[in-house]
């Protein structure tokens, strides 16, 4: 980091990389991630095994987990990404979710009850483990999402070429 980076005393930065001219602000929290050079993060917003390629502007209250940012690529306040894949020039508004689980309904039951079981250390039949599941979300280049939009996973967003 170069004397142009601002990182409020109050941010949270664990094994991770900061480039030149990053503003990390107000309780900021990035741990195992990569971010590239221009990047901003707002007021507590949290980045976790992440990559974020440079000129980012993540808005406050934003969670991102397991995703890649390309450059210029921004997000507005109160957006949550886990596992997408987000190309060059993405516009995402605010209050959006990408990437979430949805439900099986093949499982016993919808609801979370599944966890407190893995937390006596009891299985309970026909309940699947959380977390097994990796597919992820991409966004190619140049994606605009509106406001409040809900995107689960295994989607794609963008043009062939």
């Amino acid at each position: 980091m170069n004397n142009s980076s601002y990182i409020s005393q109050d941010a949270k930065i664990v094994d991770s990389i900061i480039g030149e001219n990053a503003k990390l602000y107000r309780y900021a929290d990035i741990r195992k991630s990569k971010l590239g050079d221009f990047v901003q993060i707002g007021d507590d917003s949290i980045i976790i095994e992440s990559d974020l390629a440079g000129n980012n502007a993540i808005n406050r209250r934003n969670f991102i987990q397991q995703s890649q940012i390309g450059k210029f690529s921004y997000t507005g306040f109160n957006t949550i990404i886990r596992g997408v894949k987000i190309g060059n020039f993405c516009s995402i508004s605010w209050n959006v979710s990408i990437g979430g689980k949805d439900h099986n309904i093949e499982n016993v039951t919808s609801s979370a009850i599944w966890g407190f079981y893995n937390m006596l250390g009891e299985k309970m039949p026909g309940v699947f483990e959380y977390g097994k599941d990796k597919s992820h979300c991409l966004l190619e280049n140049d994606v605009l999402i509106s406001s409040n939009a809900v995107i689960l996973r295994n989607v794609k967003i963008g043009m062939e070429r």
